[in-house]
């Protein structure tokens, strides 16, 4: 990244997708305009389910090392006590991740894209327990516009989102924070909310965005 950095001066504008990561190039690349443009998505539209589901979900790239360590922590330290069904989905699951199975954990290996959408509409929670703190994580994105709660681990979302989540730092917190969250059906006011807040995030008005900053750089 810093042999890149190193180019960064020579540009008029530096799109970030965090205000995190906007902040950052305000203050070591001033030269470049830093403008803060969430990622663009899969998701055309809020279609979150109302109503409760029967587990908890967390997905990725199974192969990666910093899923498979936060799947493990997740399995051992967070849903250990057998009292909330835990769904572990994603691709290449590692063997590490499949020895995690057990009669309330399971492992979905390689869902499609419209099974992995499945998954996502009908799980009650949603476990996105990243340390990283830069970035925007898309995961989190997608689970915000097609899924019910959930739970973030530090405080990786960007601030506009952090009123849609609900953070656990440590794994008690966690599970005490499921287990409260599994007796609360998502409403049609909690869908509303979402809508109001992730309106901004829409694809339609990042285009918008974008192109309105182009202009304004071109001028």
């Amino acid at each position: 990244l810093w042999h890149y950095e190193r180019h960064l001066p020579e540009l008029d504008a530096i799109f970030s997708i965090s205000y995190a990561d906007t902040a950052y190039f305000r203050i070591h690349h001033p030269a470049s305009k830093s403008i803060h443009l969430p990622a663009f998505h899969a998701a055309d539209a809020v279609t979150i389910l109302p109503g409760s589901g029967t587990y908890c979900l967390f997905h990725g790239n199974l192969e990666m090392e910093e899923n498979i360590r936060a799947a493990e922590y997740l399995a051992k330290e967070v849903f250990n006590d057998g009292q909330i069904s835990f769904v572990i989905a994603g691709r290449r699951p590692h063997a590490r991740v499949m020895r995690l199975q057990n009669k309330q954990i399971r492992v979905i290996a390689n869902p499609d894209d419209r099974y992995m959408h499945q998954l996502i509409q009908e799980a009650h929670i949603h476990i996105l327990p990243g340390s990283q703190q830069t970035g925007m994580k898309l995961k989190l994105i997608h689970a915000l516009f097609s899924g019910r709660h959930c739970i973030i681990q530090n405080t990786q979302a960007d601030p506009a989102l952090r009123t849609l989540v609900h953070t656990a730092p440590d794994a008690a917190s966690c599970r005490q924070l499921a287990q409260q969250l599994m007796q609360q059906p998502f409403s049609e006011t909690d869908i509303q909310s979402r809508e109001e807040v992730l309106q901004p995030y829409s694809n339609a008005v990042l285009a918008q965005n974008f192109l309105r900053c182009l202009d304004d750089l071109a001028d």
